[in-house]
């Protein structure tokens, strides 16, 4: 029996029933660089997500869950393999796939596959390089929308350098998303557009306003996620699925609809606790840190650009930064909510297990560290519900510390799947 199922047992007071004849469904919902500003989870006082809300209140919440590893690609290859990043060894940025131990491991999407289930995933679940691991693919990840000059992809105007500079289309990159035609072409002689789409294959993106627009990468995933479950109730065939959709928000670049920076007025955003001297005790600079290295102390780099970017005015900076981080968890709480929503008016909630969680966390200044990679738990800490039919849990919440890499063998203890998850001996259970 997996750690998670006996903490639902022993710590939450779940009472078992039982599924239906047919094996459940799962749909599991992973956002990236997403932290406790999750409502209940107590990180941020002005955070709204009331759709993660519900599903807390219909689940169980884990408060004191953690990533394995607070990174994106070795985070997303160990809970979706069920291995330790110390076993593997996988700790960058490098394919996990041509990892020794990895690709010699089933994903849980290649062992539900391989296991009767019809597996289909959209967006950014595994960093990249997963389109052989599920039956049906929908949309790659996409970061965007990111501005374009009429040459190449830049960072929002809006955001001052050094910041822009330093840090890039990715990290140094934040704002609403606007009518940049109108508002700057006409000032700087460019022609100002914005685009989207995978990484390598960008398309331009219709934008006349918010309300007349081409969707965003997360909304189309979201749209295709609802419109594949509406489906999936009306088929025929009997094979239960295993969906895996991705947000990638709000990982930077934080670029969402002005109406929910709207939600969380400037002059108003709550900073974080910060003691003065916090950073004293720590040691900044990362032994193994290298030149090109994305990591080392990329946080406190950050934070000092962001702030330099302000004339110095570290409150400025981060509530700028804070407030376009709180707008984008926002953002992907909307989609949330269209996708539970589906999942109900279908009749599929009865029989579907849902996940909700991050592949890790992140600081917002705290010990003067701005950024994830870090062992402080605002890069450790992930919110994590579960809901299952067949469980009788009334919005508990388990103080039980867990981690991601429990995911795997939980699902497959409640979908009665074999555990045995090797390829061949050159593997890992």
């Amino acid at each position: 029996m997996s750690l998670l199922k006996l903490i639902c047992f022993f710590f939450c007071g779940f009472s078992l029933l039982c599924f239906s004849s047919d094996k459940p469904n799962v749909l599991l919902i992973v956002c990236d660089d997403l932290n406790d500003y999750v409502e209940t989870l107590g990180g941020h006082p002005q955070t709204k997500t009331p759709h993660i809300r519900k599903l807390i209140e219909s689940g169980v919440s884990f408060t004191q869950a953690h990533c394995n590893i607070p990174i994106c690609n070795p985070s997303r290859a160990s809970f979706a393999t069920g291995i330790y990043p110390h076993t593997s060894q996988q700790f960058g940025f490098e394919d996990w796939d041509k990892n020794e131990i990895l690709k010699n491991s089933r994903t849980m999407m290649d062992h539900f596959g391989k296991n009767g289930y019809h597996t289909l995933g959209t967006g950014k679940v595994m960093h990249n390089r997963d389109q052989q691991e599920w039956k049906e693919l929908g949309h790659p990840s996409d970061y965007g929308p990111f501005l374009h000059d009429g040459k190449e992809r830049i960072p929002n105007l809006s955001v001052p350098a050094p910041f822009r500079d330093d840090f890039g289309i990715i990290d140094g990159n934040f704002g609403p998303l606007e009518n940049v035609t109108d508002k700057k072409s006409s000032n700087t002689g460019k022609n100002y557009s914005w685009m989207t789409g995978s990484w390598r294959k960008q398309r331009a993106m219709k934008y006349n306003s918010d309300d007349d627009r081409d969707p965003t990468g997360d909304e189309l995933n979201a749209q295709w996620a609802v419109k594949r479950l509406r489906e999936l109730a009306q088929s025929k065939k009997q094979k239960p699925f295993f969906m895996g959709v991705g947000f990638v928000r709000p990982h930077t670049p934080l670029i969402v609809p002005q109406k929910y920076f709207d939600l969380f007025p400037l002059e108003s955003i709550e900073l974080p606790k910060i003691l003065k001297a916090d950073a004293g005790d720590t040691f900044k600079h990362t032994v193994t840190s290298k030149e090109d290295d994305r990591s080392g102390d990329r946080g406190t780099k950050f934070l000092d650009s962001l702030v330099a970017s302000y004339g110095g005015d570290r409150k400025l900076a981060l509530k700028k930064f804070i407030q376009a981080y709180l707008a984008s968890v926002a953002s992907v709480d909307d989609l949330m909510g269209d996708i539970l929503q589906a999942l109900k008016e279908t009749g599929l909630d009865k029989n579907t297990i849902v996940i909700f969680t991050s592949d890790h966390g992140w600081g917002n200044g705290e010990k003067d560290y701005l950024y994830k990679n870090s062992l402080w738990q605002e890069s450790t800490r992930v919110p994590l519900i579960i809901r299952a039919p067949g469980f009788s849990v009334n919005g508990k919440k388990c103080e039980q510390p867990v981690s991601l890499v429990d995911l795997y063998p939980t699902l497959l203890d409640l979908c009665g799947l074999p555990s045995n998850t090797m390829k061949n001996e050159k593997g890992r259970p």
